[in-house]
C-alpha cells in the first residue's frame, strides 16, 4: 500500500512575529547596547585620563628626585660646588651618577622638559628649602602647574598659574649669581 504525501497549503497560518518585526527588535537591541557602551565609556574615560596624568606627574617627580640626589652627590664630591650650567650637568652628572640607573638612563637631561638653575656652591645657598634648583618646562601638563626641585632636594608639584610665576622668578634669578649666606 502506497501512502500519499501530506499536502502543504499555499499560505499556512503564521504564528509569532514576522521577519520585519524580528529585524526591528534586533536593531533596537543593538541601538540600546551601543548607547549603554557609549555611556560607560563617557563616564570612565575622564577617570582614565586623570589617572594617566597623575602617573606622569609622579614619574616626573621621581625622575627629578633622582636628579636632585645625583646633583647633591656631585656637590659632595666637589666640595659643595654645583654644576655651572645645564650642559655641564649633562656632561659630568650623567656618565658618573646616572648612567647606572636603569629607569633614568643617559637621555633624561637631554630632554628640554627640565631646566637646571645653577646656584653656585650648595653651602652658600641662603634658604635651601626656598631656592629652586630644577623645574619642569611650563606647559608640560594639560593643566597649569609642574614639579619644582628645591636646593634641599625636595620635589613639590605646584598647581595652577602660581607655577608660572615661580618659574618666571626662577628664570630671572638664573641671570644673577647666587647670594652668599
Amino acid at each position: 500500500m502506497q501512502s500519499t504525501p501530506p499536502t502543504i497549503p499555499n499560505n499556512p497560518p503564521r504564528r509569532g512575529l514576522s521577519g520585519g518585526a524580528i529585524a526591528a527588535i534586533v536593531l533596537a537591541s543593538l541601538v540600546v547596547a551601543t548607547a549603554l557602551t557609549g555611556l560607560c565609556v563617557g563616564l570612565l574615560l575622564p577617570s582614565f585620563v586623570a589617572a594617566r596624568e597623575s602617573a606622569r606627574k609622579q614619574s616626573s617627580a621621581v625622575n627629578l628626585k633622582v636628579l636632585a640626589t645625583a646633583i647633591h652627590t656631585y656637590a659632595a664630591d666637589n666640595r659643595g660646588a654645583l654644576p655651572e650650567s645645564q650642559e655641564v650637568l649633562v656632561v659630568r652628572l650623567v656618565p658618573k651618577y646616572l648612567a647606572t640607573i636603569p629607569t633614568i638612563g643617559p637621555d633624561v637631561l637631554r630632554v628640554k622638559s627640565y631646566t637646571y638653575i645653577p646656584l653656585g656652591n650648595l653651602g652658600d645657598v641662603r634658604n635651601p628649602g626656598d631656592a629652586i634648583m630644577l623645574f619642569e618646562a611650563p606647559g608640560m601638563w594639560k593643566r597649569a602647574g609642574g614639579n619644582l626641585v628645591y636646593a634641599n632636594g625636595t620635589v613639590k608639584f605646584i598647581d595652577g598659574l602660581k607655577y608660572d610665576g615661580i618659574v618666571e622668578k626662577a628664570e630671572g634669578a638664573m641671570a644673577k649669581p647666587a647670594l652668599p649666606k
